[in-house]
């Protein structure tokens, strides 16, 4: 409600999105012209968001000379589908760079509120798991790196907390979202998933099947784009 949005407490995010500009530094001066990236892979990244209409048919006749880079070996479908909306919109560095600075606030917030819902922490507490969540070394690693999109990971936690709370339509969202931005993620949240569900002993078929369902999906069209290629 409308009473709920004035009244909701932004502090953390607030808090959040300051250490990702400290964090950062000082990129939030010239997203669209600099990196904080050390390694070249944040350059292809910036490169699929002009070329990302270039996928429509499968195969992108723009790199990978002679034969084009099939649609099957990106690593993010999430960020190709972004890169798609926002074509020709922003700049390809920039959107990249937005990674980096929000992707990390958005993590946190996920695992604040799982550990706030699902845990019953304090606000404190909450804001430290989220923080450490989302800027944790492995974040790090992938800024460094140039896998922008590694960092934007609200979907674990999302999932795990609709795992807990036995939200099974919620859960199987957040999974995919979670597989759409890598599969290294999907796996990862996969696994979160199945620690709480042994855990708390709830064989609840409609979660399994979402969870499956999704799982199998995805494997079947990635073997089928590997081998069409």
């Amino acid at each position: 409600t409308a009473y709920e949005i004035r009244n909701c407490d932004w502090s953390s995010d607030v808090c959040s999105s300051d250490l990702a500009v400290a964090w950062s530094w000082p990129l939030a001066l010239a997203p669209h012209r600099s990196t904080v990236s050390l390694h070249f892979d944040q350059l292809p990244a910036a490169w699929l968001v002009h070329a990302a209409p270039s996928f429509m048919d499968g195969v992108s006749e723009l790199s990978a000379w002679p034969d084009g880079e099939p649609l099957a070996r990106l690593d993010s479908f999430l960020f190709l589908a972004l890169s798609m909306v926002l074509h020709g919109l922003l700049p390809g560095l920039l959107v990249t760079n937005l990674f980096v600075l929000l992707g990390p606030v958005a993590s946190a917030w996920g695992a604040e509120k799982f550990a706030r819902e699902a845990l019953g922490v304090s606000r404190l507490a909450g804001w430290i798991a989220g923080v450490s969540f989302g800027f944790a070394p492995l974040a790090t690693v992938a800024a460094l790196e140039g896998h922008c999109y590694y960092l934007l990971d609200p979907w674990m936690p999302l999932c795990a907390l609709a795992v807990w709370q036995g939200r099974w339509k919620a859960a199987t969202v957040h999974y995919a979202l979670a597989l759409l931005t890598t599969a290294y993620l999907g796996v990862d949240t996969l696994l979160v998933a199945g620690v709480i569900l042994v855990h708390q002993r709830r064989w609840d078929l409609r979660m399994l099947a979402g969870l499956g369902g999704v799982s199998l999906l995805y494997a079947a069209l990635f073997v089928a784009g590997t081998l069409a290629t």
